[in-house]
């Protein structure tokens, strides 16, 4: 009776230590799952609500640690240019362009926010010519809405139309 009641103690143990084990683990990959909800991922949420001001501290959180989402990068530069700081958001917008592999849907939003800084610094015809390069690849609405805007501002009422 006694290595029966040993037995069942030893048991007893173990299956607590299996359960702690669990309820450790369960608890680590929760918070790495929390963590994995970047600060990209909240400044997302925080520009939906109108909260620029946090939406910019935590896109700069995001990028500083590594972030690699290309629209983290567009977003925060975007919110710089808001800021008046276009000549930073212009050198960030930049960088994004030697990005290997970068899709069209990448390559044309950056190239648009490029041009808003362009624009946001007076260069309004190095923007154009930022867009007509897009333009040739694809004639995309975003970037055809963007010239036009573009042209009329520069009193180019003719390319505008065109």
């Amino acid at each position: 009776m006694d290595t029966l009641s040993m037995r069942f103690v030893l048991v007893l143990i173990l299956a607590f230590a299996v359960v702690l084990l669990s309820l450790v683990i369960f608890l680590q990959r929760s918070k790495r799952g929390a963590a994995r909800r970047s600060r990209y991922i909240e400044a997302l949420y925080a520009l939906i609500d109108g909260r620029k001001e946090d939406a910019y501290t935590f896109l700069a959180s995001a990028v500083r640690n590594g972030e690699d989402a290309v629209d983290a990068y567009i977003q925060l530069g975007d919110l710089m240019r808001e800021r008046g700081q276009a000549d930073k958001a212009l050198q960030l917008h930049r960088g994004l362009t030697v990005r290997p592999g970068l899709s069209f849907d990448d390559e044309k939003a950056i190239q648009l926010s490029i041009a808003e800084d362009l624009a946001a610094l007076g260069k309004t015809d190095r923007a154009v010519t930022a867009l007509e390069t897009v333009r040739r690849k694809r004639k995309d609405p975003d970037v055809l809405s963007a010239l036009h805007r573009l042209y009329h501002a520069q009193g180019d009422f003719e390319s505008a139309y065109d």
